[in-house]
């Protein structure tokens, strides 16, 4: 009888941790952790090094983007291919450290909540909402770099230099 119970127990613990683990490793759609119904603002930071190691920012750039725009849309549809899943950090709380050649943030606040996503190129790692998830993908470079021609290719969006 004991032993019975405690192949159970041991059943039922090896099902929890499966279906914990498939649960963190469980591809999601970065275009679908972002709310597009919503104005959203776009910004691109780009840091160059310089010859003693320190780093210096390039002019920011940031637009606000309206929901439906050609702009937004492009947006959304870099962001479909690709996906991210939880992490240990996503579980402990660690925050993203916007440290690489380019930055790009996606933000927006709807009913009071405030929706992001920030990508650091060189990196797998990201922001989503509140905690870091790991990409699907080696690095970030290719999609910062599609995310900065989009914002940088359309001439019609109300675009501003931030001063940090």
């Amino acid at each position: 009888m004991a032993r019975s119970v405690r192949r159970i127990v041991l059943v039922l613990l090896a099902a929890a941790i499966l279906i914990f683990a498939a649960w963190m490793l469980w591809p999601r759609s970065l275009a679908g952790a972002f709310a597009f119904d919503q104005p959203f603002t776009l910004t691109v930071t780009e840091l160059e090094t310089q010859e003693d190691g320190s780093w210096t920012v390039k002019e920011p750039v940031s637009s606000v983007l309206e929901p439906g725009t050609p702009a937004a849309e492009a947006v959304r549809e870099a962001l479909e291919g690709y996906s991210y899943h939880l992490c240990l950090a996503s579980l402990t709380g660690d925050c993203l450290v916007p440290i690489g050649e380019q930055s790009v943030f996606l933000d927006s606040v709807s009913d009071g909540k405030k929706d992001h996503l920030g990508l650091i190129a060189g990196s797998n790692r990201l922001g989503c909402g509140d905690r870091v998830v790991q990409g699907y993908f080696r690095d970030s470079t290719v999609l910062c770099q599609k995310l900065s021609a989009i914002l940088r290719a359309n001439p019609g969006l109300q675009t501003e230099n931030l001063v940090l």
